[in-house]
């Protein structure tokens, strides 16, 4: 179980791993389209194999305090635009969202 702050339920989100951190963007919530980013460092995490299979994990046997963080841009970048059906990927250090073009072309990608 997560103490403390966590995102919002969402769906047409990305998470994407980065080092030893899943992180959440964007999505779609309640009739709203979100841009908040959120990171879960999975290394806070000591997870319980099931049936002494290695595979097969039982995650209410999570024996840590995990935590999430919220994510603001560095002083003086600009937050992302929200998006959702988006596609997010990893180089290095770095997410790049990408926006399908058909998303692009519609009144709610204006702003690329």
């Amino acid at each position: 179980m997560v103490n403390g702050p966590r995102p919002c339920s969402r769906f047409l989100h990305t998470v994407t791993l980065v080092g030893s951190n899943l992180f959440v963007f964007g999505g779609w919530s309640f009739g709203e389209r979100l841009n908040d980013t959120w990171a879960f460092n999975l290394n806070r995490c000591t997870f319980a194999p099931r049936f002494h299979e290695p595979f097969l994990l039982d995650i209410p046997a999570v024996k840590s305090n995990p935590l999430w963080e919220s994510y603001e841009p560095a002083p003086g970048d600009r937050k992302p635009p929200p998006r959702s059906g988006h596609v997010s990927v990893t180089t290095g250090d770095r997410i790049i969202v990408f926006v399908p073009l058909i998303l692009a072309l519609s009144r709610h990608y204006n702003v690329l």
